[in-house]
């Protein structure tokens, strides 16, 4: 299925960020998409399947893949988590008193046993900490002895489970907060780091900052991962229905969020292009593309949409890259708007195009004993460890290609490189002999090689690959497949 491509990176930067961070005048505040799931909770689906049984095998991951657990997802649910592709899980949540600082609860940060799973594969562990409300995070951010008591609480829980690092999810920041917030991070980051040393602090941060509140550049100095909110573009309250997390097309859109934020001063390497596992069905006028509403929408996981779409009938919209139902009840219309594993995969791609740090997603258990998200998710940031050795690095590296065959993006890794520094060149060349994409990387003695190559805009067909490196040459083939 083709889709339209999305705006290239020095196109959307390009688009001035008056675009992105438009000020709200009407008073009215809008929720952010985690306070919204954390009052009114979506079914979870209840799977009528065993504890998923993964594919065997040794994997190492190529990009950070940072998924939410929220604490109203079963316990027998972390079952059906595969964590040799998790890099991060943030346990959700803390939610803070904003008048102490100290934990209006806790859940079970205490006690779940997401962490010896999680420990056992070397997924790092975050507690999230949420704050949710414009007057809410003006009494913590205001009050230098509340943030001092809950970055006190956040190290002594961090310490006590053993955990990585933190997640910061303040939610409807007001723009008179805006030092504040930064200076919270600064002291947060020191005083973490300090007690646990190579802890991380995330941050879940708007797709788009509406009060002009996030000094990007500045907190860019003390946040390692911005988790992007990617999703609630169109939201429970909109007036029509669309896409929640839409790749392309209207005045917001992934592309134009992602180019803000570089823009702004964040490393690609700092960013998570964070997408829904869940999606809005809303009450409409009519069975038209985007109709009116006719209240708000009820949110439903992944598993739900799946179903929903399976009965109904599933359409999708190449613009905005997510399928979509039209359907009815009780001669009313609803319409659907959701990410599958399609949609879901061409956003994962766009982030690799943009060299982004990963990916994540909102929320762990949406799926419901599915494979399919877990399914794309090993296919393209999981490498085999087959091609890895261990002990000394022969002198002739091995090569892997993967995925062989390839849409838009496939990596080389090469194990065994000489141990010294050194060159390595490569060609992409068609069954002619010409050469359509080169480049040459200088590399560490003794380290694993990478390289993954940004192909969507290749030829399709069977292509070759050179690859240089000192004396020695290695060649093989590529098959570049179209959606």
């Amino acid at each position: 299925m083709k889709t339209n491509r999305p705006l290239s990176r020095q196109c959307a930067v390009a688009l001035t960020c008056v675009l992105l961070i438009p000020v709200i005048t009407s008073g009215q505040e809008r929720p952010g998409p985690h306070e919204l799931q954390s009052r009114h909770h979506p079914v979870i689906g209840v799977s009528a399947r065993a504890p998923l049984s993964f594919p065997k095998g040794a994997y190492k991951r190529s990009a950070v893949v940072y998924g939410y657990h929220p604490y109203w997802i079963p316990d027998d649910a972390i079952d059906e988590y595969d964590f040799r592709v998790l890099s991060h899980v943030a346990y959700f949540s803390y939610e803070v008193n904003p008048l102490t600082g100290l934990p209006d609860k806790l859940h079970g940060w205490l006690t779940s046993p997401l962490f010896s799973r999680a420990r056992a594969a070397l997924t790092r562990v975050h507690l999230c900490v949420t704050n949710f409300g414009s007057q809410a995070n003006t009494t913590l951010l205001s009050n230098p002895a509340a943030r001092d008591t809950l970055i006190a609480n956040l190290v002594r829980l961090v310490q006590r489970r053993r955990a990585d690092g933190v997640n910061i999810d303040f939610e409807s920041v007001p723009v008179a907060q805006k030092g504040n917030l930064v200076t919270f991070f600064r002291d947060l980051s020191q005083r973490l780091r300090a007690a646990v040393p190579g802890a991380e602090v995330a941050a879940a941060v708007p797709a788009v900052d509406w009060s002009g509140s996030w000094d990007l550049q500045r907190l860019a100095q003390y946040i390692d991962l911005f988790f992007i909110m990617g999703y609630n573009y169109y939201w429970s309250g909109s007036q029509k229905a669309g896409p929640v997390a839409p790749l392309d097309g209207g005045n917001f859109n992934l592309a134009r969020t992602v180019a803000w934020y570089l823009q702004s001063g964040v490393p690609a390497e700092k960013i998570v292009l964070g997408l829904p596992y869940y999606g809005l069905d809303w009450p409409v006028t009519s069975a038209a593309r985007q109709a009116p509403t006719s209240g708000r929408a009820t949110a439903r996981t992944f598993s739900r949409t799946v179903e929903i779409a399976a009965d109904k009938g599933r359409r999708f919209d190449s613009l905005f890259v997510s399928p979509w139902s039209p359907y009815q009840v009780a001669g009313s219309w609803r319409q659907l708007w959701y990410d599958d594993e399609i949609s879901l995969e061409a956003k994962y791609r766009f982030a690799l195009k943009e060299g982004l740090a990963g990916v994540g997603m909102w929320a762990l258990g949406y799926d419901a004993g599915r494979t399919e998200l877990w399914d794309l998710l090993r296919s393209m940031f999981l490498i085999p460890n087959s091609v890895a050795r261990s002990g000394e690095a022969p002198s002739n590296p091995a090569v892997a290609v993967y995925p062989n065959p390839y849409s838009d993006v496939f990596s080389f890794v090469i194990e065994g490189w000489k141990a010294r520094t050194g060159t390595i060149a490569g060609e992409i060349v068609d069954s002619y002999g010409r050469i359509i994409y080169k480049w040459k990387d200088r590399v560490e003695g003794g380290r694993t090689y990478i390289k993954r190559v940004q192909a969507g805009y290749f030829p399709p067909g069977v292509l070759f690959y050179r690859l240089h490196m000192d004396h020695t040459v290695r060649t093989g083939k590529v098959i570049h497949v179209l959606h």
